[in-house]
């Protein structure tokens, strides 16, 4: 009997004593995970000093498997026809570093074997620069971070055992989803510095796997040293592997005064490390065809001498399983003679991939010259090119100017919604930058509705001289939408009292062409001002029923108008606005006159884990028209032909609103409001949870005039694909209409 009561002491003792042992534990891994997590806000950044270093980029592709689709796909025109697999890049920069976000990059030597020396895949780029300690890891809010305490509720830890004086920790997804990562870090206990992360990743189509060295010096430890990623991007049918290497930090080996140099002789003495064999054969092929293009340019058809060739043991031809076809040539050929090819980017000349120099070539082969391109295939070859790619392109003596186009055609720019339908967009920009505060820029937004067979478009230029008060000037030119309005009817009608049938003559349809300029300056982070004029010109559109009548159908004016603007709390909190504008008859032919109020209030309210609430409420008001005026116009509630305003895309307008309300009544007042989450509700839901990126949720409410209350719910999710959107509306208390709306998102960031 005693021993049996001693036993179950003795248990009880030691379950106590594991107890206390695993909620130590617990302890002394939750204070680890906490300064993990705080270390950021431990590094006083204002005492960076600015610094120049130097960094090595790599960069090594290879299209397993291609089809006609890969065209398509931004920046993989170039790898995505032609006979060649394997491209290389690599270069050699100078950093000057001011702070965390603020440096500059100067290329000194680079190498790059992509067609037109063009850049592919630039979105796995922005994997290389990443802040591990932000919410988001990477720019343009890609993965959310494991070591950011707002992202701690997405995230499992397992914290290991003590190796030496770091522990490795080991973090999980608590569902799969393609923002969140799995992997491991090394960390140091005492401080919560991470020295070491490696973690798996999936996003925008591309499966990958990093690696990241962090710094061991004390105010730049929260960036990294070395980044080494592998990755693979496989769809319909395309298979397209890739590997990038960059190094930070890097000594000074070239003299400043060598700027943007296409040599492998001098990358070969900046280079960190070798490379493989299978990219050393890369650079072989290449530049053995650069020196056949020399050379038949020299001697025309005469026989080729090329240099011995070598077996490329490791090179693995996989053209018999592509669907695009193309011609076979001669193999390629290694060489290891001083060879010279010129460019006419580079000041000097390259030098042959080995990068050693002979004085004679054992053995000379004779072969047969490629025929090469076409004045007409280097036409086509290029309106393919801007035809389906971004175009962007620099100029001036210190790259000032920057041109960017969005592909002339391309399905991944087509949306939908339930009042235009199939809609099609295009937008181009020009920018030139005369210092750090002050720049001038063109832009283009244009859009086609099918439904509606109608081109909208926005050409805003802008010019900044002063960026640190916000002070710029713009012109706008547009076309507004094609509103019904009977108001012009019902005033004919008064005049003309007679037999005319009103309803065959098509008066109340009209089309909007709109001018505006304004000058913007903010007197501090709290107080801004507007000052401008803007003119309307409408017109009807079947004008011969005004032709009929002795009427121009043509209405016109132009109004001044100010606006001042109150921020509470600075840039980051709620803004409020209030506007007036009045419109003179007489003025630049102006033959309407009004006066109009306006009041607005918006305000981003955002929490952890990249969780928002959006607000906006307004009204406005005319306090007084002449007895012609048929249009109501308003600076904050109108419909918006082409997307791209406040907030997001969607956030604070009215999906379902007939367009003809916007331009009926003489006052409103609205309200607008979305929750924003990056997951939700389905990323529960098997499959499609996996997908999901951000989740929204939309509620707005209006008053107008014979439309008492009118007010719209939505639901919409982002995935990697494209946002689908649901919305309803009620009006006077009964449904008024249901709707949806999507947008391609597939490969928008590359």
């Amino acid at each position: 009997m005693n021993t049996k009561k001693y036993l179950y002491i003795l248990i009880f003792l030691l379950f106590g004593i594991l107890s206390a042992i695993a909620e130590d534990r617990d302890d002394s891994d939750i204070k680890i995970l906490r300064r993990i997590w705080s270390y950021r806000s431990s590094i006083d950044t204002s005492l960076i000093k600015a610094d120049t270093t130097y960094s090595y980029n790599r960069f090594y592709i290879r299209t397993q498997r291609r089809n006609i689709l890969l065209l398509a796909i931004p920046s993989m025109y170039e790898v995505a026809h032609g006979k060649r697999r394997e491209f290389m890049f690599e270069n050699y920069n100078r950093v000057i570093f001011n702070d965390l976000d603020n440096y500059k990059q100067q290329t000194q030597v680079f190498l790059n074997t992509i067609p037109h020396r063009r850049h592919t895949m630039s979105t796995l780029s922005q994997y290389m620069t990443p802040k591990i300690y932000d919410v988001y890891m990477f720019a343009n809010e890609r993965l959310l971070s494991p070591f950011n305490r707002g992202n701690r509720q997405y995230y499992r830890y397992y914290v290991g055992h003590m190796v030496g004086n770091v522990i490795d920790i080991e973090f999980r997804p608590k569902t799969h989803n393609t923002q969140l990562v799995s992997g491991h870090c090394i960390v140091h206990p005492e401080t919560g510095r991470v020295e070491f992360v490696e973690f798996d990743a999936e996003f925008d189509m591309i499966n990958f796997h990093l690696s990241l060295t962090m710094s061991s010096e004390d105010m730049k430890s929260i960036l990294p040293t070395q980044c080494r990623l592998n990755g693979s991007f496989k769809l319909l049918g395309n298979r397209v592997s890739c590997s990038l290497y960059t190094s930070y930090g890097l000594k000074k080996t070239l003299p400043d005064s060598i700027n943007n140099v296409e040599s492998t002789e001098l990358m070969n003495i900046v280079r960190p490390f070798p490379l493989t064999h299978a990219q050393t054969i890369v650079y072989d092929k290449y530049y053995s065809r650069e020196l056949a293009k020399m050379w038949k340019k020299k001697h025309g058809n005469s026989p080729y001498i090329a240099p011995t060739p070598i077996a490329s043991t490791n090179y693995i031809d996989t053209t018999h399983i592509d669907t695009i076809k193309f011609k076979t040539t001669h193999p390629s050929t290694h060489f290891s003679d001083s060879s010279y090819v010129s460019h006419p980017k580079s000041p000097l000349m390259v030098v042959g991939a080995s990068g050693t120099i002979h004085e004679s070539v054992d053995t000379v082969v004779t072969t047969t010259i490629v025929k090469t391109t076409t004045p007409f295939y280097h036409v086509v070859d290029d309106v393919a090119d801007h035809l389906w790619n971004r175009i962007r392109g620099h100029f001036g003596s210190k790259k000032q100017g920057e041109i960017r186009l969005n592909p002339l055609f391309n399905p991944l720019y087509f949306g939908y919604n339930s009042r235009r339908g199939l809609t099609y967009k295009f937008k181009a920009r020009g920018t030139y930058r005369f210092s750090e505060n002050s720049d001038i820029s063109l832009e283009l937004k244009a859009g086609y509705s099918f439904k509606q067979q109608l081109i909208y478009y926005s050409i805003p230029a802008t010019i900044f001289f002063n960026h640190r008060k916000n002070a710029y000037i713009r012109l706008q030119l547009a076309n507004g939408n094609r509103i019904n309005n009977s108001l012009v009817v019902d005033a004919l009608k008064q005049e003309k009292r007679d037999s005319i049938n009103w309803d065959k003559m098509n008066l109340d349809y009209f089309k909007d062409f709109y001018w505006r300029t304004y000058f913007n300056y903010d007197f501090s982070t709290r107080l801004g001002m507007q000052l401008g004029v803007i003119c309307h010109k409408r017109s009807a559109v079947d004008k011969s029923g005004y032709n009929a009548l002795g009427q121009s159908g043509r209405f016109k004016s132009v109004a001044p108008n100010a606006k001042l603007i109150y921020r509470p709390t600075g840039y980051s909190g709620p803004a409020i606005a209030l506007c007036y504008e009045r419109g003179i008859k007489g003025l630049i032919g102006a033959n309407l006159e009004y006066e109009r109020f306006e009041s607005d209030i918006q305000y981003v309210y955002r929490m952890a884990g990249r969780k928002s609430w959006s607000f906006r409420t307004g009204g406005g008001f005319y306090t007084d028209r002449s007895k012609e005026w048929y249009f109501l116009d308003y600076e904050n509630f109108y419909d918006e032909n082409i997307i791209g305003g406040w907030n997001d895309k969607w956030t604070g307008s009215f999906e379902l609103l007939n367009s003809h309300w916007y331009n009926s009544s003489k006052y409103y007042i609205r309200a607008n409001a979305a929750y924003e989450s990056p997951l939700l509700f389905l990323y529960w839901v098997p499959i499609l949870g996996h997908y999901v990126e951000r989740e929204s949720l939309y509620a707005s409410l209006l008053h107008v005039s014979k439309l008492k209350a009118y007010g719209e719910i939505g639901y919409s999710f982002k995935t990697r694909v494209m946002t689908l959107a649901a919305f309803m509306a009620f009006a006077n208390k009964h449904v008024d209409g249901l709707g949806v709306k999507f947008a391609f998102e597939l490969f928008r960031s590359w």
